[in-house]
């Protein structure tokens, strides 16, 4: 890999594991050694509780929009409407 793209890499995994809190002490240690260490089982959990938060919001706004048109045709009420439930 070339040393420009694995500082890059390296910086970003950085900003997302101390976004979540996360020690990234496990990388120093051999990859066969990870399973038994106590920061890459929590890192682990953290990680594997992460859901795509953009699915549901295009979700709802899908569910919002086909609701909204059930209820009125007409473009001004159905601003009103929405306004209304905010």
């Amino acid at each position: 890999m070339a040393p420009r793209l694995s500082l890059i890499l390296l910086s970003s995994l950085r900003c997302n594991f101390a976004a979540f809190n996360m020690s990234m002490d496990f990388l120093a240690k051999d990859s066969s050694e990870w399973e038994n260490d106590a920061s890459f089982q929590s890192s682990q959990q953290v990680i594997c509780s992460i859901t795509g938060v953009n699915d549901f919001a295009e979700r709802g706004v899908a569910l919002n929009e086909d609701y909204s048109k059930i209820l009125t045709k007409d473009y001004e009420r159905r601003q009103y409407l929405l306004q209304a439930v905010e």
